[in-house]
């Protein structure tokens, strides 16, 4: 919730699209962020499944960051002005989405995958973010 009727969320089908803002009763009032920084190999769509995030917003309403769970991305949101930035680091990562086959069906996967930021928490004086970034050996892609 930004106001008494008004939500953020992040569309699970929306192509591209990060966040929607929009009234209680339903009614889309505008889009938010993009996921642009999703590189991919083949026909896939970028989409939030793709990008899961932990996010956060300021007592005021004003600011929201999301950090990205597995994309070395932070999102940061001025809602009052429609601005936004997108912070990139503090390591280089490789990963691109890749479509692969499995017995119930293709499905796109991060690879290789990662583990990178956690648990976002946004004041009037900023925010930070818990950093892991840690390489995910184990993947079988």
């Amino acid at each position: 919730m930004i106001s008494d009727d008004e939500i953020i969320y992040a569309p699970f089908f929306e192509d591209s699209v990060r966040f929607v803002s929009a009234k209680i009763s339903g009614e889309v009032v505008d889009t938010i962020g993009r996921l642009d920084f999703i590189a991919g190999e083949g026909d896939f769509v970028p989409r939030n499944s793709l990008a899961p995030f932990s996010m956060a917003v300021s007592k005021d309403r004003d600011v929201m960051v999301a950090s990205n769970l597995g994309w070395n991305i932070i999102e940061v949101f001025d809602l009052i002005h429609n601005n936004s930035i997108m912070l990139k680091g503090p390591i280089k990562i490789e990963s691109k989405v890749k479509m692969i086959e499995t017995p119930f069906g293709r499905t796109a996967k991060q690879s290789p995958r990662w583990e990178m930021f956690r648990n976002p928490s946004v004041s009037e004086d900023g925010f930070d973010v818990g950093y892991i970034g840690v390489k995910i050996a184990t993947s079988t892609i």
